[in-house]
């Protein structure tokens, strides 16, 4: 009985034989859905392409225009001076042109004026100032004096033809009537005769008016 037990557990032990170590590989790896979104690629966006226009604007001379010339300030004393205002709707030049308060005469110079633009003549023994807002300043010297504000007379003609009313643009006279030039002026129709009335302390007599052909546009300014 125990021999047959024996050969039993030596039949048992020669069937299992050697008994192997298995090794498991490990699970694959999965990706989740969130780490398994790819960036896009840039996008370049091109600038985008901005047209300028430009609008040339052109101011169109009328028909028929034409420089215009009036006195617009007459300054008295040894720094007098006149203020010529083209109040025509072209521009134009002086040359050509006198001031006169007679019997003295000067031509003036090629000043170019736009319309609405001013210069400044200097008459007398001292330059007169700079002012702001002139086209030119142009001093003559003593070409007709002071301006005394007791009395006298500018006049502005465009031809050395001092007789002639054709000639004469603008006129002034103050203090008294019947200057050298007024009568000319009066034939001319761009004077009244009458006299702009100006008191001791006014430095100057000015118009805002064109054409300006009686004393009553004129007035005396207050102030030195």
């Amino acid at each position: 009985m125990r021999r047959a037990t024996l050969i039993i557990l030596i039949l048992l032990a020669g069937c299992g034989g050697t008994t192997e170590s298995t090794t498991t590989p490990p699970p694959p790896t999965l990706t989740t859905l969130e780490e398994a979104v790819v960036e896009p690629a840039p996008t370049t966006t091109a600038a985008p392409t901005t047209t300028t226009t430009t609008t040339t604007t052109t101011t169109a001379i009328p028909p028929n225009a034409a420089a215009e010339y009036g006195l617009t300030q007459v300054v008295f004393g040894d720094s007098a001076f006149v203020v010529i205002t083209n109040w025509g709707n072209a521009p134009g030049s002086l040359l050509g042109y006198w001031i006169c308060q007679a019997t003295s005469y000067m031509a003036l110079p090629d000043v170019e004026l736009d319309p609405g633009k001013q210069v400044l003549i200097g008459l007398a023994r001292t330059p007169p100032p700079e002012l702001a807002g002139m086209a030119a300043t142009i001093f003559l010297g003593p070409a007709i004096g002071e301006l005394s504000p007791a009395a006298g007379e500018v006049a502005l003609f465009n031809a050395a033809d001092f007789e002639n009313p054709e000639a004469i643009d603008a006129y002034v006279q103050w203090g008294e009537p019947d200057q050298d030039a007024s009568a000319i002026a009066e034939a001319a129709g761009i004077w009244d005769g009458g006299a702009v009335e100006v008191f001791d302390e006014a430095p100057s007599i000015s118009s805002g008016v064109f054409p300006a052909f009686s004393s009553n546009d004129w007035f005396a300014d207050v102030g030195g």
